[in-house]
């Protein structure tokens, strides 16, 4: 298997050398909004390690990012009205892989309402913006940490104080 490239787009990101529109952040890991989202709320939840995916993985920073990947699931569920989630996880080239940093797609989905194809449409950043931010009467509340930073569902999330700005852009991977 070939080895990590710490210049891939996610490992930028978690340097903070590319602005993402962030979601969620702890000390291990990070979410962020897919700037070609294949649905409303289309979620990238990556560990904040050196791997390229699964099969690098150390298994506790790999049940770390499952955890947060639940906790976004049911949060877009509610901040969209979803009625369902889909999941995705590629591995190598051979798998689907396109950006090598270990990364779970968190995809909310409604009835009847198909995704879009991969990479298809890039979405204006006004609108990742907005989904970034939800109004309250669509929070739920995951507690981390010490400070207080709005998500995508309107929740609190005790990390760091940031608002939308210029540390909020995205990324288009698989």
């Amino acid at each position: 298997m070939p080895s990590y490239d710490p210049n891939n787009i996610f490992a930028k990101i978690v340097r903070g050398e590319l602005p993402a529109y962030k979601v969620y952040e702890d000390d291990r890991c990070v979410a962020f909004l897919d700037i070609m989202p294949r649905t409303i709320g289309h979620t990238l939840v990556i560990p904040k390690s050196q791997v390229r995916n699964i099969l690098d993985v150390a298994p506790d920073d790999l049940a770390h990012v499952m955890q947060i990947a639940q906790r976004i699931a049911k949060a877009g569920i509610k901040a969209f009205g979803a009625n369902g989630v889909t999941i995705q996880q590629f591995n190598e080239p051979a798998g689907g892989q396109v950006v090598f940093h270990l990364h779970v797609h968190v995809i909310p989905r409604h009835d009847g309402v198909a995704m879009k194809p991969p990479a298809s449409e890039k979405e204006k950043p006004e609108a990742l913006a907005e989904h970034a931010v939800r109004p309250p009467e669509a929070s739920v509340h995951v507690p981390i940490g010490e400070r207080v930073v709005p998500d995508y569902v309107g929740a609190e999330l005790r990390v760091e104080e940031r608002g939308p700005g210029p540390d909020r852009g995205a990324s288009d991977g698989r």
